[in-house]
């Protein structure tokens, strides 16, 4: 008879006191049919065949059939031990069969015991202390668990170490005024324990912080605290009197100082405090003591001084000057500046009130009304003065570029005019401009004079810059024979007209693509070589396009065509005409005349085209003396001159006509004699031989109408006449005879520009 075959364990699952075993039957026969009995034993150590009688044995039911799977329990083991196991298996004749193989598992752990007893109490407003019973001698630690009262479920914050009898956890996350309820349970491998009971604990109202007192004068101390969390309903203020603590106040919740008034000068005052909130009160802060005084109040300024350094003027700076009071007794009184230059300016500090300790921040600012040094005191209430400092700087400046020797000219400038892209062109008296040598015009183009030849022989009055040509008028004569009074740049140099006045051109101005020529000339003109009856005083220069060639001319008659002089309205001036502008579409004439076009018009006559007629200008008797300079602005024409009223009314050396009425433009200010006037950066300027004032500031040969006031150019022309005004990339030209510009020197011309920032 064969013996049953070697059966093959294995371990299927383990508990704390328990291992489960399976293996497939062998037969009675190897592995044919049905074995009579195993023999399954356990041992704490290896089991091999010489051992296996020795180690404990398990009763099991009889084998199944060959090929079954088989099972057993081995129960009541000890917990965390190793232990080995084998089997044999017998058939009905007693033969047993060789050992299985021996296998080992280690049993689980047991869970530990529950803890109990756990207790929560607040240790401070942002911890709780928990302790509890530890029932467990196995547990690897304590899982913590807290639940706020506006949560429903439990929240793991901790694990502990094991405890020794008793277990214990400082909760240091909790927040102040917050009731927490926590539990415990034991763990290790084995898993946890149940949980204990729960335990409940309200932290807290802290106590304020930092709490301080500072005397502020003989009768009053400033109490001040922090509390850095969110506010309670309250603070409740004690004072201790007679040994006695004293309720002396009940400040809102959102208040961090108080101050306690009417008290006893040099007496020594203790104080403690505590937050409130709902029926919850903090602990007392500790307790603070302060003397009152009888010391009077000291200022303390700083910083002592200010330099605000130099500021262009429309700019603005501010400054802080501080004032403390490290006194005993109130500080009270006014802040002011005095002995001031203009341009300082504080706030309204009236009625100061600065305790001991206390500090207030005076703004001064400095916006400079004018190019200077300026300075000024600030004064506090019992203080030292503190002095304030700083200079303006024009946000204009005159060029230092315009001395002779540099871009200066010899002699006067009478005229100036802008051509688009090819600069400035200047006209006078001059024959060096800068280090050219020219003939009483040149071409500015800055910074650098160009010569426009040596074909004028006298003195240039007027520049015309037309449609079809650049023009100039004066005294000369060409180099061709005539008195010509008239030429025409060619680019090159100054041609002559076939037709020209017998005397001074004065002023040109371009009206509906023709030229209107003024000045003193009488009634004759030069014409191919002689004299023949034309126009006096004013007339109009037809100048052909480029387009066409025509040199058309006749004696006495004026031709359809171009290039030649035409009369307008007859004007036959009684004096010179001295300036043309257009004004309205109407031509605008002023001079020296009392009559014109056979009518009693004096010095400023306006020209209808709609019926060909001469008009004066106003109701009232128009202007009352010489007319030099007219400027049409969109706002109105701007007239200069000799005169000292229009229509009547005062106004000396300057006025604008609007169209319908006349606009005195001076309050005190006599601008006579206004030979010049342009635009400027958006205002007007004029110039002249005056020498006037705004009522603060000295108005010397120029002044700016900014909408509202005159205004100086630095410093002016000391000296001499402004006879040519221009505005070219944002600087002013300004021509004349003088020698200085702002006290800088200036030959004859000079320039105003903006200050570079």
């Amino acid at each position: 008879m064969i013996a049953p075959a070697g059966s093959v364990l294995s371990v299927e699952l383990t508990t704390a006191s328990s291992v489960s075993l399976a293996w497939i039957a062998p037969g009675d026969d190897d592995d044919q049919g049905q074995a009579a009995a195993y023999d399954l034993r356990y041992s704490l150590f290896p089991i091999d065949n010489l051992n296996f009688g020795d180690a404990t044995p398990v009763e099991l039911a009889d084998p199944a059939p060959a090929g079954s799977l088989e099972s057993a329990d081995i129960n009541e083991l000890n917990a965390s031990t190793t232990y080995y196991f084998a089997l044999v298996t017998e058939d009905e004749a007693g033969n047993r069969s060789p050992l299985s193989n021996v296998v080992s598992a280690t049993t689980g752990t047991d869970a530990p015991a529950a803890p109990t007893s756990l207790a929560a109490a607040p240790s401070s407003p942002f911890s709780v202390s928990l302790v509890w019973q530890d029932n467990a001698d196995n547990e690897t630690g304590y899982e913590v668990e807290r639940r706020r009262s506006d949560e429903s479920i439990f929240t793991r914050i901790a694990t502990t170490a094991p405890g020794n009898g008793v277990g214990s956890y400082e909760d240091e996350t909790a927040e102040d005024r917050q009731t927490y309820t926590y539990r415990v349970r034991a763990v290790n491998a084995g898993g946890p324990s149940d949980y204990s009971n729960q335990a409940s604990a309200t932290t807290p109202v802290p106590s304020p912080e930092t709490f301080e007192a500072v005397a502020l004068a003989n009768d009053e101390i400033r109490l001040s605290w922090e509390f850095p969390y969110s506010d309670p309903d309250g603070f409740r203020i004690e004072r201790l009197l007679d040994a006695v603590w004293t309720t002396i106040a009940d400040v809102p919740g959102d208040a961090r100082d108080r101050v306690d008034t009417g008290l006893v000068g040099s007496t020594t005052y203790t104080y403690r405090m505590r937050a409130y909130d709902g029926q919850a009160s903090s602990e007392y802060t500790p307790e603070v003591s302060e003397t009152t005084s009888d010391d009077p109040p000291i200022c303390s300024v700083s910083p002592s001084s200010i330099d605000f350094g130099t500021l262009v003027v429309g700019e603005s700076d501010t400054r802080i000057v501080t004032i403390t009071n490290v006194g005993g007794q109130i500080l009270t009184g006014n802040v002011v500046l005095q002995d001031c230059s203009s341009g300082f300016v504080i706030e309204d500090y009236e009625g100061l009130a600065l305790r001991n300790g206390e500090s207030r921040e005076v703004q001064v600012t400095f916006a400079p009304l004018d190019a200077g040094s300026a300075s000024c005191g600030l004064l506090g209430p019992d203080c030292d003065l503190v002095v304030v400092t700083g200079i303006g700087e024009s946000p204009f400046h005159w060029s230092d570029r315009f001395a002779e020797g540099d871009l200066g000219v010899d002699n006067t400038i009478r005229t100036f005019a802008l051509a688009p892209d090819e600069g400035i062109f200047a006209g006078g008296a001059f024959t060096h401009a800068g280090s050219e040598i020219t003939s009483y015009t040149a071409q500015f183009i800055p910074d650098q004079w160009f010569g426009m030849g040596p074909s004028l022989t006298g003195t240039v009055r007027t520049i015309a810059v037309a449609e079809y040509g650049i023009f100039c008028g004066g005294d000369f004569v060409t180099e061709s024979v005539g008195p010509h009074h008239v030429a025409e740049w060619t680019g090159s140099s100054w041609a002559p007209f076939y037709y020209s006045p017998d005397g001074i051109v004065r002023t040109m101005v371009e009206k509906d693509t023709r030229v209107v020529v003024g000045g003193s000339f009488g009634p004759d003109y030069y014409a191919g070589g002689k004299y023949t009856i034309g126009p006096a005083g004013i007339a109009e220069w037809v100048a052909c396009p480029p387009r066409f060639d025509g040199d058309a001319g006749a004696e006495g008659d004026a031709q359809l065509g171009c290039n030649f002089f035409d009369t307008l309205g007859n004007a036959d001036p009684s004096g010179s005409i001295e300036a043309l502008a257009v004004y309205q579409g109407d031509l605008y004439v002023g001079g020296t005349f009392t009559q014109i076009g056979g009518q009693t018009i004096s010095y400023l006559a306006r020209f209808q085209d709609s019926d060909q007629s001469w008009h004066a200008v106003g109701f009232a008797g128009g202007v009352n003396a010489a007319v030099y300079s007219l400027h049409a602005t969109p706002n109105g024409l701007w007239v200069g001159g000799q005169f000292s009223r229009v229509d009547g009314t005062t106004s000396l050396g300057v006025a604008v006509w609007s169209g319908t009425s006349w606009i005195p433009r001076t309050a005190g200010e006599d601008f006579r004699t206004t030979y010049a006037i342009t635009s400027y950066l958006g205002n007007v300027v004029v110039g002249g031989g005056f020498a006037t004032s705004n009522g603060t500031q000295p108005l010397n040969r120029l002044a700016e109408w900014d909408g509202e006031g005159w205004l100086p150019l630095g410093s002016g022309i000391p000296s001499g006449f402004v006879y040519a005004l221009i505005e070219s990339d944002a600087a002013l030209y300004v021509g004349g005879s003088f020698s200085q510009a702002g006290g800088l020197p200036s030959q004859n011309i000079g320039r105003w520009e903006p200050t570079p920032r």
